[in-house]
């Protein structure tokens, strides 16, 4: 019955790891949707900038409006990254809690064939009690 016990709080244990493996799942996704909004903003932006016509009266106007599109370039390039980063370790967390699922499974249903076990002896040991108590009642009969 104590190894029942330490298993039973041993599966207390792989469920918490569970939760906290879903847990930092969805907090990997939420940020994973900020991280595409953020991407896609960026890109969104480099692109006007990039297809509209500047107003330009003088070089140096014409120099800022090209910086400015090859910053807004380097931005976009940068948030893609990590939007790429995110997915990786979206995944990763995902790769996780799958496992930490499949552990509980697994300590779950051995936890429940052993307590069919013990139950089935439980019934099998009240019968053989059953058994002799019929036994000694014929006897004395």
């Amino acid at each position: 019955m104590n190894a029942l016990r330490a298993m039973s709080r041993l599966l207390d244990i792989k469920r918490r790891v569970a939760d906290a493996a879903e847990a930092e799942h969805a907090k990997l996704q939420l940020a994973l949707l900020h991280g595409r909004q953020e991407a896609e903003s960026s890109e969104q932006m480099w692109h006007r900038l990039a297809v509209e016509k500047p107003l330009v009266k003088t070089i140096a106007d014409l120099e800022d409006h090209v910086t400015s599109v090859r910053l807004l370039r380097r931005i976009a390039d940068a948030t893609a990254k990590q939007l790429q980063s995110r997915e990786a370790a979206c995944m990763e967390a995902l790769a996780k809690l799958t496992e930490a699922r499949r552990e509980v499974t697994r300590y779950e249903m051995w936890l429940e064939r052993q307590l069919e076990a013990q139950a089935e002896e439980n019934r099998r040991l009240e019968r053989l009690r059953e058994d002799e108590h019929a036994a000694r009642k014929r006897s004395v009969a």
